[in-house]
């Protein structure tokens, strides 16, 4: 979240309940661009050390 972009009221709120890092990096493999995501660390959760494709066509539905 950009601070700059959004209400200093919004960033507090959303940041007092977030704790983690979410990480979205592009690769570029055989069959071209593509997005990931990977929870790195949330508050009290445990997390995948696997990371997650993401798909345009599957986040549309």
């Amino acid at each position: 979240m950009n601070p700059q972009m959004h209400p200093s009221e919004g960033v507090r709120a959303i940041a007092g309940v977030f704790e983690g890092e979410i990480n979205i990096y592009e690769r570029e493999p055989e069959k071209g661009l593509e997005r990931f995501l990977k929870v790195k660390k949330m508050y009290n959760q445990e997390c995948s050390k696997s990371e997650l494709l993401l798909q345009a066509e599957k986040l549309q539905e």
